[in-house]
């Protein structure tokens, strides 16, 4: 059973859900599904449209993980560290993470 502390990720090889992590240096990189996206579309279709939408700057950061209060969406945990940087350069680090974090997924595959 799919419980909130669970994420909708699972690990490589064992198929078993990735846990949630928690924090406060953790930003949510989420990105807002289409309609048109539905169970026909592949793993691989999803992330290359979360990568587009990322590099588009489409996506929203947020503190929670938004997969639990909205249907149609992906939200991916970005582990921030406290720097220097301007609010818009940490704005498009914590993007840029997030992107790695999708294309290191896809390669999984």
């Amino acid at each position: 059973m799919l419980t909130r502390r669970h994420s909708l990720f699972r690990i490589s090889g064992t198929n078993k859900l990735v846990k949630d992590p928690k924090g406060k240096n953790i930003s949510w990189v989420t990105v807002e599904l289409p309609s048109s996206m539905n169970a026909m579309s592949t793993d691989q279709m999803l992330l290359e449209f979360v990568i587009r939408e990322i590099r588009s700057y489409r996506a929203l950061i947020y503190d929670e993980p938004q997969h639990w209060i909205r249907q149609e969406c992906i939200s991916l945990p970005v582990i921030n560290h406290p720097d220097p940087h301007p609010p818009a350069q940490a704005v498009l680090m914590t993007l840029a993470k997030a992107e790695d974090l999708v294309e290191c997924r896809l390669k999984e595959r």
